[in-house]
């Protein structure tokens, strides 16, 4: 009887903190220090969402409405082809604000060191400290680097 609690308790709470059905995935990683970064798209309300949770609970959360003129997010990007010989590069990031912090959601790839990054960057506007979550590359599901030029402004950063 306690397994079968046990396991209906699991299955109601991962079905109340999950992603709604109307919403796909667009970019995920999870963070070396148990964190999950997700960006998706809610298909219904036409959002944007970003959320960071640990253990499967919705730690913080970003909503921007794309069917508005306001915007909460920002991309950029870089792209540099070639390969090693031409030291090969590209960067991605999603960014937006709130309060006295500014959050970025970054990919990048080096073709010269053959080697990729992700994570979160979060800057204090105020004091200028600045704190790094490392993502690990081998958890990534979807992209950064194609769609989000088209749902957000891009950035001159």
């Amino acid at each position: 009887m306690k397994l079968i609690l046990s396991f209906s308790f699991l299955l109601i709470f991962g079905f109340t903190f999950s992603q709604s059905t109307s919403e796909i995935n667009l970019y995920s990683f999870n963070a070396k220090k148990g964190k999950t970064i997700a960006l998706s798209k809610d298909t219904l309300t036409n959002r944007l969402i970003y959320r960071c949770s640990k253990k499967g609970i919705v730690e913080f959360e970003m909503i921007d409405d794309l069917n508005d003129n306001t915007r909460v997010f920002s991309y950029s990007y870089y792209f540099r082809p070639g390969g090693k010989e031409n030291a090969g590069l590209e960067l991605y990031a999603l960014q937006f604000e709130k309060g006295e912090f500014t959050y970025k959601v970054y990919y990048e790839y080096s073709a010269e060191e053959n080697k990729e990054w992700t994570g979160l960057n979060i800057i204090n506007k105020s004091t200028g400290e600045e704190s790094d979550i490392e993502g690990k590359v081998r958890s990534i599901v979807g992209s950064l680097g194609s769609g989000f030029s088209e749902l957000v402004p891009i950035s001159e950063d």
